[in-house]
């Protein structure tokens, strides 16, 4: 069974400074190390307790001395307690606001689960291959390099010390201070690194290597790969400039670091991590060649965006537990698309937020398995499991909702001074709502309004129904699900902007209450939620969306996509007839000013159709549907079926998943399995049943590779035994679950839905396909 102790460290003592020297053995792949902690005691305690994971502590090295007059504390016992905490009982308590050291010495590891401090090896320069060491300690992993109180709250300042062979190098947060020999160590260096500002342990990061930059040591922004990779530095050279820039000026505050190290890093389990100061990313997110298609130039720009806000949000300030996760990735998702939209404005990618995050999010939040969005945990394994969509997509669809009711003088005057009030110190969501000054909503409003959505999981459909005789338009909002509704009282505070006959606001209003009328003149068509700024979907009556639809071309791309989005997602929930978003995307399909971003959306959200219809005769007709014929002439067919040699190739690849000497790289594994489920679910499904456990102890918990291959499962099953083999499946891993729980659940939900769908919308599909002559 997980542990589901309460893992929290108590808040009787403070760190303020850490002193780490450390010292890796690449060959044996062993750590030893000496750490000083700094403490200040905050309550009377007669307990020591902080974070160690896979860490020897050498017991005769403990000591405790009070700053002040160098006094040694009386050590009673050391005890390695359950769930990552060692605890050293003292006979005495020790004093209130006074200052103490932690001295120790202990022994680890360099692991192979990119986690931590661990190894990894690459290929420098064709033919020379290298093992160095790197870092990866976001949300709870600093305690496998180093012990230390690892919560986001326990900030302090760090003084680092690393070991390495004299042919390498190191990086850290801070620029090199001094290389000294060791003594009696031939051939090993000692790199010294300057105090960093005050930080949370998971944004320390340090790595031995034989990396190189084309940039200037002096400069501020320095980029490193391997040696035969410069040649693909030019982009992120002349892109992170620019949105450094955008974002010291919005925020009015200068990047506080000596430099920026952005780090292509051989072998990474994230996409990218925001170390202060010294950023690492996968190398096929940093490094793009000169001839890479605007795609794939704007995903490498939104992740530097994104890492880069973080240096700010989740750096500066940090949210002052996991709980609330949201408030740095929500915010630095969210900026990522303001940072490239004011660094590259040709690449319009505010275009791709609706698709991106705001379908995202809706994606998770609409099923039942939805969390809020502030948690509270208690353990590794539930703040693992909210490195999702909700944190991530939601947080960023929040912020942006924020931004647009505040307006942007009072967004922006909040955010300077929320940076300002708590730079390096901690925020919580109190903070946060608490910090603007608008002019019309008293500051309470703003929290109370706030919380209804971060407070309670899902999200609002506003259901709209225009009354011509009585001129009177009725609102009514209740939680959207995918799959059947179930009867529940929530109610959110809705920022409700309405536009009609032209696309200028002619109103605007809260709506708290479960159902509002008023009386209104309305000509023609009319519109709520103008660019999808509100985190909510509005379905409108039968006529109003044939009216939307008549007149698509005079809204904005925003609005088009949102409408695209709205409908379909209603559609899927049998709260909208299919006709209504097939009919939406074959206008806009046929239009001459069909985006690459509508193309994206669309296909996303025919590709629950296409897992439906797979086996049915509607799934040829889709080749012959608008967009994919003028479109997208490559796209591959979907769920076809496999021939005995494509079975067989697909087995071979699975296989090396588990092979001991697999050339799969751990980062890799969760995109092959994807890729194998979508051309045969049944395959990859009884492959991850069948070696359940070798893949959890290969993939680990710590980059949601073993979730992503459930949820990627779930959207391809939508028969009848499907759901309760999966229902098996979780019952038969419950002791070896690790943190997928949540993403059974999801998968759960997701094939739930999946059955709905066809019991409800395949008849309406098919005849909309035949009345417009696709059958």
């Amino acid at each position: 069974m997980a542990c589901e102790l309460n893992e929290i460290l108590p808040r009787d003592l403070e760190p303020t400074h850490y002193r780490i020297k450390i010292i890796p053995n690449l060959k044996t792949l062993d750590i030893s190390g000496v750490v000083r902690i700094t403490f200040i005691v905050k309550n009377e305690t007669n307990k020591i307790i902080f974070n160690l994971s896979n860490i020897i502590i050498v017991e005769e090295s403990v000591k405790i001395t009070q700053k002040e007059n160098s006094k040694s504390i009386e050590i009673k016992s050391q005890n390695y307690m359950e769930c990552c905490l060692y605890e050293i009982a003292l006979n005495n308590p020790l004093k209130v606001e006074e200052e103490y050291f932690l001295d120790l010495a202990y022994s680890g590891e360099l692991n192979k689960s990119l986690q931590g401090f661990y190894k990894m090896t690459y290929l420098d320069n064709f033919d020379d291959v290298r093992t160095g060491a790197s870092t990866q300690f976001s949300p709870t992993d600093a305690r496998k390099a180093f012990p230390c109180f690892d919560e986001p709250h326990f900030k302090a300042t760090f003084r680092i010390s690393i070991a390495r062979p004299s042919d390498m190098k190191t990086l850290s947060n801070m620029i090199l201070e001094k290389s000294e020999p060791i003594i009696g160590s031939d051939n090993y260096v000692w790199d010294h690194y300057p105090e960093t500002p005050k930080m949370p342990t998971y944004i320390v990061g340090f790595m031995i290597t034989t990396l190189k930059t084309t940039s200037n040591l002096d400069n501020l922004i320095r980029v490193w790969c391997r040696g035969i990779l410069l040649g693909l530095t030019d982009f992120a050279t002349d892109l992170a400039p620019k949105i450094l820039n955008y974002l010291e000026d919005y925020f009015d505050i200068k990047f506080p670091l000596p430099k920026m190290d952005l780090v292509a890093v051989p072998e990474f389990g994230f996409s990218a991590m925001e170390n202060y100061g010294m950023i690492t990313f996968r190398e096929n997110v940093l490094l793009c060649n000169k001839n890479a298609s605007i795609d794939e130039k704007k995903k490498s720009a939104l992740v530097m965006g994104h890492e880069i806000a973080h240096q700010w949000f989740g750096n500066l300030v940090t949210p002052s537990t996991w709980n609330d996760l949201w408030l740095k990735e929500g915010f630095a998702t969210y900026f990522e698309y303001l940072s490239v939209d004011k660094a590259e404005p040709s690449w319009e990618v505010m275009n791709d937020f609706i698709q991106s995050e705001t379908s995202r999010a809706f994606q998770v939040d609409a099923l039942h398995s939805a969390r809020p969005i502030s948690a509270h945990l208690i353990n590794c394994r539930q703040i693992r499991q909210t490195f999702d969509a909700i944190s991530y997509a939601k947080g960023a669809c929040l912020v942006r909702m924020m931004h647009d009711f505040l307006g942007d003088g009072v967004f922006q005057d909040g955010i300077r001074t929320l940076l300002r009030k708590y730079e390096h110190g901690s925020i919580d969501c109190d903070r946060l709502f608490g910090i603007f000054e608008p002019k019309e909503l008293s500051k309470e409003f703003v929290k109370v309004a706030m919380e209804s959505w971060t407070k309670q999981a899902g999200f609002p459909v506003v259901n709209a129904s225009f009354d011509a005789g009585s001129s009177s338009l009725t609102l009514t909002q209740e939680r959207f699900y995918y799959s059947n509704e179930e009867d529940n009282e929530q109610l959110w505070y809705i920022p409700v902007q309405l536009i009609f006959d032209d696309l200028d606001i002619d109103e605007f209003f809260w709506l708290k209450e479960r159902t509002k009328t008023f009386e209104i003149s309305i000509e023609d068509w009319y519109l709520l939620n103008l660019n999808q700024t509100g985190y909510y979907i509005v379905n409108y009556d039968l006529e109003n969306w044939q009216k939307l639809i008549k007149n698509i071309e005079i809204f904005p791309t925003l609005t088009q996509l949102q409408l695209i989005g709205d409908s379909m997602d209603l559609a899927r929930a049998n709260q909208l007839n299919y006709s209504v978003p097939l009919s939406l995307i074959k206008k806009i399909s046929e239009s001459q000013d069909f985006k690459e971003c509508f193309e994206n959306l669309i296909n996303e959200k025919l590709s629950y159709l296409r897992n439906f219809l797979s086996s049915t005769p509607l799934h040829s007709v889709l080749k012959d549907f608008p967009v994919i014929k003028n479109h997208r002439p490559a796209l591959a067919v979907c769920g076809k079926i496999c021939t005995c040699e494509e079975c067989n190739f697909l087995r071979t690849n699975l296989s090396s998943l588990i092979q001991e000497n697999s050339t799969v790289r751990v980062q890799d594994a969760g995109s092959l399995f994807a890729a194998i489920a979508k051309q045969n679910c049944r395959l990859a499904f009884n492959f991850l049943r069948k070696n359940w456990h070798k893949m959890l102890n290969r993939y680990g918990d710590g980059f949601s590779i073993m979730a992503r291959m459930i949820t990627c499962l779930a959207a391809h099953m939508n028969e009848e035994n499907d759901i309760q083999e999966f229902i098996e499946f979780k019952n038969s891993v419950e002791n070896n679950i690790g943190s997928t729980s949540e993403a059974f659940e999801i998968a759960i939900n997701t094939i739930q839905s999946n059955l709905e769908w066809i019991e409800n919308n395949y008849k309406s599909v098919e005849n909309w396909f035949r009345e417009n002559a696709f059958l």
